[in-house]
């Protein structure tokens, strides 16, 4: 995790991510433009969240609003994706919700986009992400980027242009301007296929906001990027349970760790010889969490409920150690900058880490007492000690009886400028139901034991050095050179962050651990200043200074479905660790 300060900005947008879309000989032939249209709209939707849907149940179907036709697709999970007459695409799944989509609009761009990049194929290379909707002038364009650093546009003005650094008109009309159908209200017929799919639980999704509604308002202050889920921690044994939100999604730390000061039920410490454990633990940033270990049983989602050791964040915990000035606190010894000491401060009630850790220290703190992290304290005293792996703070996923092999991060795509919050899903398990079956386009990288692989950006391998991180708010890199990517002023509200004059695109590799598989990413850096004094909150193009490391922070996740597969567990996917996209 690496947390920095900030402030907040936005556009709104959304990412659908373009596969290749199969009709049949003979559904094709019988499809009216309209429903062609409509199949392309939905199948790029469905593609974003396959993992959620499961699969098609039946092929695309038709039904009729007065004098209207409608188009809907219904999945194994019981949910529909339906392309309604005022235009929009809307989920049915019991209830009808409006995703903002304009499927008429966005199945021609798709479809434009599609065709004129398999004449140009050789030379574009291959589609770098999904495609990103952005606005100008209030109007949607839609633009596909490519490994090479090109990109596709269906542009405002009804033409298609190619991007390669200078804009360049193809003379091809991607669509036929036709009026804007007037929106109608939430539609009420429900389409009945046969036979019915059976609905699935989801009770292996938990929902993920980025600074949205499980964001705490007084804990996020000047946060840009943060994404928060919500956990229940119960006194084990008991029915005393607490639901706890703003709690932040981590997924390059490993365990659930909660401020005292938010905590109402009662938690048993855990023992270390005559003493209690305690820990330190430090992120990229600087900062430092202090507390001691206690047992709980925690529940994920409608998981069944698990046990496990959580750190409880206490900075007065035996205050003589505790990071308080003049201490003997390694928290401090190690050169801290501040060791958090409040929700508010730390911008969080705590933390949810996800990585392909199982235990957070591991064999280290097994057979080393002098590892920095894990203490007994006792009679005002603390001291190094091992710790064995039952009661090292544990990433809970593990624990679960069938969904313990690894978790999806699943967020919307974010166009530039920003927006004010997004929704997104933290999916447990890989391959376990189906509603977490990976994407056939799914790419594999292997990692260390600590989810990192290598980068290359700028001439620059970080070998070992690159992993991807939901708990870094920005992509954060050393600049290829300072007139490219200035930091911005050390007295601004954005000091860390890049500050170019305007906004720059760029292109990294990255590798799995051993030098293969290798995959291109394209990104874009902002000015942070201009984004932070902005109404918006949430930015794809954030990024600041990491010198010795490549840190794909939470940008890296809009638009996709991220992987993670713990050590030693097995998947479709393969054996972890890996982390995928």
């Amino acid at each position: 995790m690496n947390r920095g300060n900030l402030s907040q900005s936005l556009v709104a947008i959304i990412v659908c991510i373009l596969a290749i879309f199969y009709f049949s000989a003979s559904a094709s032939a019988a499809a009216s433009a309209t429903e062609a249209t409509a199949a392309v709209a939905i199948t790029t939707v469905y593609n974003q969240y396959a993992s959620w849907f499961g699969s098609p149940s039946g092929g695309l179907q038709t039904g009729s609003s007065g004098s209207s036709t409608y188009y809907f697709q219904w999945y194994t999970n019981g949910a529909a994706l339906v392309a309604w007459p005022d235009g929009y695409m809307y989920l049915y799944d019991g209830q009808w919700y409006q995703l903002g989509v304009n499927w008429q609009t966005l199945g021609e761009a798709a479809t434009e986009i599609m065709t004129v990049y398999n004449q140009y194929a050789s030379s574009l290379g291959t589609p770098s992400g999904g495609i990103i909707t952005g606005t100008s002038g209030g109007v949607s364009c839609y633009i596909q980027w490519y490994t090479n650093g090109t990109a596709l546009v269906a542009w405002t003005d009804g033409y298609m242009y190619m991007y390669n650094g200078q804009w360049n008109s193809l003379g091809v009309s991607w669509t036929n301007p036709t009026p804007t159908p007037t929106p109608t209200p939430s539609p009420t017929p429900t389409p009945t296929p046969s036979p019915t799919p059976t609905p699935t639980t989801g009770g292996n999704v938990l929902s993920l906001t980025v600074n949205g509604s499980l964001c705490s308002a007084a804990n996020s202050s000047g946060y840009a990027n943060k994404p928060c889920v919500s956990v229940t921690i119960c006194t084990p044994g008991t029915a005393t349970c607490q639901t706890i939100n703003d709690i932040l999604l981590d997924t390059m730390s490993t365990g659930l760790r909660v401020f005292k000061s938010v905590l109402s039920v009662s938690l048993t410490p855990v023992t270390a010889g005559s003493g209690t454990l305690a820990e330190c633990m430090e992120y990229g940033d600087g900062s430092a969490d202090w507390g001691y270990v206690a047992t709980a049983s925690v529940i994920l989602g409608s998981e069944p409920v698990v046990t496990v050791p959580v750190h409880v964040i206490d900075y007065t915990f035996d205050s003589t150690f505790s990071g308080i000035p003049g201490g003997s606190s390694g928290c401090v010894l190690r050169q801290n900058p501040y060791v958090d000491t409040s929700p508010a401060e730390a911008g969080f009630n705590g933390i949810l880490g996800v990585n392909v850790l199982p235990h957070d220290c591991g064999s280290d703190c097994v057979n080393n007492a002098n590892n920095q992290t894990y203490y007994s304290c006792g009679g005002g005293r603390c001291s190094g000690t091992t710790v064995a792996l039952s009661n090292q703070v544990q990433n809970p996923v593990a624990l679960l009886p069938q969904d313990n092999n690894g978790v999806i991060v699943q967020l919307p795509g974010v166009s530039l400028g920003g927006v004010a919050s997004v929704s997104g899903s933290l999916v447990l398990g890989i391959g376990t139901q189906s509603n977490n079956s990976p994407l056939s386009t799914v790419t594999v990288y292997p990692t260390d034991q600590y989810a990192d692989l290598n980068t290359i950006f700028s001439g620059v391998t970080y070998t070992g050095n690159g992993f991807i991180d939901s708990g870094s708010n920005g992509l954060f890199f050393q600049s290829p050179s300072a007139s490219t990517l200035p930091d911005c002023s050390a007295s601004s509200s954005a000091d860390g962050f890049y500050c170019p004059t305007a906004t720059q695109s760029f292109t990294a590799s990255n590798q799995g651990i051993n030098g293969s598989p290798n995959g291109t990413v394209s990104f874009q850096i902002g000015n942070a200043v201009s984004l932070f004094n902005s109404s918006s909150n949430v930015f794809v193009e954030l990024g600041g200074d990491g010198a010795g490391e490549f840190d794909w922070g939470l940008p890296f996740f809009f638009g996709r479905s991220v992987y993670y597969g713990i050590d030693g567990t097995k998947s479709t996917l393969g054996t972890g660790p890996y982390v995928a996209y």
